[in-house]
């Protein structure tokens, strides 16, 4: 055999491939960069009518609005009755909140929007005294200050001193704040009212009892962990099920091919609304779905794809969704890590990250939501677990750690979701957690069902707060 031929035959192939391997991480770079960078452009009004529109209202301002004011009515902190008491403990309590909302205000108008909460809870005269201090600041937009009088008026002569058409517009360009300010003075048993402040009692009731529950749940996931920690410590650590099936290199690159195809697709179609004036929405991701057959037209046989994406029973399709419960749960002090970094680089800028979807609750009805939780809740975790936990993880699980690999996957998983660069460290943690099931189990459904209730709950909680 002429060891010396083939020698300098493998060598320009394995140059070829390292050449190949660049390439694709260089596209798929390019890719995660340029969805980023548009999910980050905000939506502009059109040229006419951008000094006429006020900024939206915010569903943090008015989750922290009705949360306020929740606090505000179990604490007994009441207009008139704060007012008369002088400088209470109440009203220290109001004034933090206060300091939160204010905070929490990214542009003036939000800051007159607090002023139905000022009213509401410390009574007409600290409202003057606050709009008269929001009307001095110099920064105040011009086009916001007829409803800054409408705001005096309503607090001076009541809310009945409207026109109908000052009602709709206040209620229309400042939501539930505008709602507040317009059933101030009214008794607590008139309908609208009553449908209001229930919106705000709801809100810290539903916090409350959510709080509870997961100081409850991340008890146990603290106990469940270092149960782990202490069996890893003693020489009996959890058993881990991913195989990587023994693949040709040059083969096994078809899964990096199938992730930068499936980016590139989605950078594409991210691309159509600034291109062509549309979009395919909830569709986006079942169409880019077909990439994942890739590996199949590169000549992996099925066998060797479904290995590779985890698509198998494992040990039993139900105890492989209870495991894969128990290991979400298991992980929740590794999410909680991401979550505090997220909350943290949260409170430096002026921006807190929201999923777009919840703007789709507003006035959803059964349908819509429904379509909203099954897109979210099913279609979302088996795409995006066979496409990061699988033909990515499994890509990367041949040249990394497993470690190194659900960091990276987790990295990617982050980066191109449209909450923004804020929410990096805790959907990164996120996904880290979802490949380590994937590394436990060996299946995809662990993380397919952890992926489901983590949308689940979070989906559940924001319907309630903000429909």
């Amino acid at each position: 055999m002429d060891f010396e031929n083939e020698s300098a035959e493998t060598e320009p192939r394995q140059e070829n491939q390292k050449s190949r391997v660049l390439t694709l991480w260089l596209v798929l770079l390019f890719s995660v960069g340029m969805i980023m960078y548009y999910q980050a452009q905000p939506l502009e009004s059109p040229p006419e009518t951008q000094q006429e529109v006020l900024p939206e209202v915010a569903f943090q301002m008015t989750f922290l609005g009705k949360y306020t004011l929740g606090v505000g009515s179990f604490i007994q902190v009441g207009g008139k009755e704060a007012i008369d008491k002088g400088s209470t403990e109440e009203e220290q309590v109001f004034d933090l909140l206060m300091m939160n909302i204010k905070k929490m205000a990214t542009h003036p108008v939000d800051e007159l929007r607090a002023s139905a909460l000022v009213a509401e809870m410390m009574g007409p005269e600290r409202a003057q005294t606050y709009l008269n201090e929001l009307a001095e600041n110099p920064n105040f937009p011009a086009n916001a200050v007829g409803d800054l009088e409408i705001f005096r008026t309503l607090y001076s002569d009541g809310p009945d001193s409207l026109t109908e058409n000052q009602r709709e517009d206040l209620t229309a360009r400042h939501g539930w704040f505008g709602e507040l300010a317009l059933c101030f003075g009214k008794p607590d048993e008139d309908p609208f009212r009553k449908e209001v402040l229930s919106a705000a009692k709801s809100t810290f009731l539903g916090l409350f009892l959510a709080g509870i529950g997961a100081f409850g749940v991340a008890g146990l996931g603290f106990l469940l962990m270092l149960i782990a920690v202490i069996r890893g410590f003693t020489g009996n650590p959890p058993k881990l099920r991913y195989r990587a099936p023994n693949t040709p290199a040059g083969v096994h690159l078809a899964f990096l091919e199938t992730m930068v195809l499936f980016l590139a697709g989605f950078l594409a179609l991210s691309l159509l609304p600034q291109l062509f004036g549309f979009s395919l929405g909830p569709f986006t991701l079942p169409v880019l779905a077909v990439f994942a057959l890739w590996p199949r037209a590169r000549g992996l046989s099925w066998q060797a794809i479904q290995d590779g994406l985890g698509w198998h029973r494992g040990e039993g399709i139900l105890k492989e969704m209870v495991l894969g419960l128990v290991g979400y749960i298991t992980c929740i002090p590794l999410l909680l890590i991401g979550f505090l970094l997220t909350v943290l680089l949260s409170s430096l800028g002026d921006q807190q990250p929201v999923h777009p979807i919840v703007y789709e609750f507003k006035g959803a009805g059964v349908s819509k939501l429904l379509i909203l939780f099954g897109l979210a809740c099913i279609v979302a975790p088996i795409l995006e677990e066979t496409l990061f936990r699988g033909v990515f993880y499994h890509y990367l699980r041949r040249r990394f750690t497993m470690v190194a690999a659900a960091a990276i996957s987790g990295l990617i998983f982050a980066a191109i979701h449209p909450q923004g660069v804020l929410a990096i460290p805790a959907l990164g943690m996120i996904g880290f957690v979802f490949a380590v099931l994937r590394e436990w189990r060996g299946s995809i459904i662990a993380p397919m069902t952890a992926h489901f209730a983590n949308n689940f709950t979070v989906l559940s909680f924001a319907v309630f707060l903000f429909r």
